[in-house]
């Protein structure tokens, strides 16, 4: 519980702070593109949840390796496949998910994808701090 506890302290608060705004923005693009499909383009809910994260990603990389993490010394050329291997298994987690919840649970999608999104969202921090953007 003491390394726990330490390793909360230790955190840099500042950039998760501005992840999470980074990141909010990304979701409500990414919920907005999810709502429009599945409401009005009628695109099943696994394909819509994989295109609307694949166009968030954009934003996401960009807004984090810019301003989040101040990452532009690093080569895009390695920062970008490793931020495309982290948020590839949090799609993967996330349809996985969203099966779950939606097919088998018969949850309400926009629910599921909220919670699923929230309970992703440290994890993806961690991985893009210690590993993603790293130099």
């Amino acid at each position: 519980m003491k390394a726990l506890s330490s390793s909360i302290q230790n955190l840099p608060w500042k950039r998760f702070l501005k992840y999470a705004v980074t990141g909010g923005t990304a979701i409500a693009i990414d919920f907005a593109i999810y709502f429009v499909l599945t409401r009005f383009g009628n695109v099943p809910y696994l394909s819509s949840r994989a295109i609307s994260f694949s166009l968030a990603l954009v934003w996401n990389f960009t807004v984090n390796r810019n301003w989040t993490f101040q990452a532009q010394a690093g080569r895009v050329s390695q920062q970008a496949p490793r931020f495309l291997i982290v948020m590839a298994l949090t799609l993967l987690l996330n349809l996985v998910f969203m099966r779950i919840g939606v097919s088998y649970l018969h949850l309400n999608d926009l629910f599921v994808l909220l919670v699923v999104t929230f309970l992703t969202a440290i994890g993806n921090f961690s991985a893009h701090y210690l590993w993603s953007y790293k130099t």
